[in-house]
């Protein structure tokens, strides 16, 4: 009984000390993969979107320019309209597609796990659960650059921000995407 009591706690430790260093790992693989499939439905669904509304494309859809009497620039206006159409429309189908990555099938090799590179492929694959935490977030920012005399190059930017949550077995971490 005794041997039986000293084999089982063996066992337990070498199963505590293996998932200790194999856990890291996992979870890093597992981030990676998260990571790269959010990056792509990112690029996948702002791509459609500017594709369906080409007016968020184009600079003199987009500003009113108000120029002086000898033609100089005096002001700039954004159509404010047309970037709160465009980013609700966003925000919308990022929420739909960040909600399926959650249906979608993320496996990680668990020989990936052991850090070495050959193994890397092998081993039975452990599933990935991937969870929204907060809705995406989008803002909007511009610079204005010199770009030669009297020349001013005017920039303007659509920031897309989201946190996930990826779990693996007994095990999860927050994943920043942005684009």
């Amino acid at each position: 009984l005794l041997s039986m009591l000293i084999l089982a706690a063996l066992a337990g430790g070498t199963l505590l000390a293996v998932e200790a260093v194999l856990a890291p790992n996992i979870q890093a693989q597992a981030s990676a993969a998260v990571h790269n499939q959010a990056s792509k439905l990112f690029a996948q669904v702002i791509n459609a979107q500017v594709e369906k509304n080409q007016d968020i494309s184009s600079y003199q859809q987009l500003m009113d320019l108000q120029r002086d009497d000898q033609g100089r620039i005096i002001m700039l206006s954004v159509d404010t309209r047309l970037i709160n159409n465009f980013s609700t429309e966003l925000l919308s189908s990022l929420e739909d597609a960040l909600s399926h990555l959650a249906d979608q099938k993320i496996t990680v090799p668990l020989f990936a796990a052991s850090g070495s590179r050959f193994l890397a492929s092998f081993g039975p694959e452990l599933p990935v659960r991937v969870r929204g935490l907060a809705m995406p977030q989008i803002s909007l920012s511009d610079s204005f650059i010199a770009a030669g005399i009297n020349q001013t190059k005017h920039s303007i930017y659509l920031n897309v921000d989201a946190e996930l949550m990826v779990a693996v077995p007994f095990d999860s971490e927050r994943c920043h995407i942005s684009a």
